[in-house]
């Protein structure tokens, strides 16, 4: 598997008034592992941003276990509004780069480095 490999990355529309950025990628991982990742702050600080806190109502995750590894899919939706569409822009480019480093981390630290 490459370091970030998307299947999907576009914007959809959704029921409702809602715009959503959809990812999907393979992690080289363990779901708890990933799971750690995606909902722990002090991990989210090592891949998605310096301050970080888990927030479900604006990402969605899903994980499934696949082959050697998780199956990820990330849905970041917005209102479909015109004033959202540069804040959509800007999340369609940055996720692609989160993913790669999310999928780096967990490449290159243990069950116990990570804390899980």
């Amino acid at each position: 598997m490459s370091a970030f490999a998307p299947r999907r990355a576009a914007v959809e529309s959704v029921t409702g008034p809602l715009t959503s950025l959809v990812f999907d990628v393979e992690i080289v991982a363990p779901m708890p592992r990933v799971f750690a990742a995606l909902t722990e702050s002090a991990l989210l600080t090592r891949w998605f941003c310096d301050r970080a806190a888990s927030e479900a109502r604006v990402v969605e995750y899903a994980l499934e276990s696949s082959g050697e590894g998780t199956a990820l899919a990330v849905r970041h939706s917005f209102p479909s509004r015109p004033e959202y569409e540069a804040t959509a822009a800007k999340y369609g480019s940055a996720w692609p780069r989160a993913l790669a480093r999310l999928e780096a981390l967990l490449a290159t630290t243990s069950d116990r480095e990570q804390g899980t």
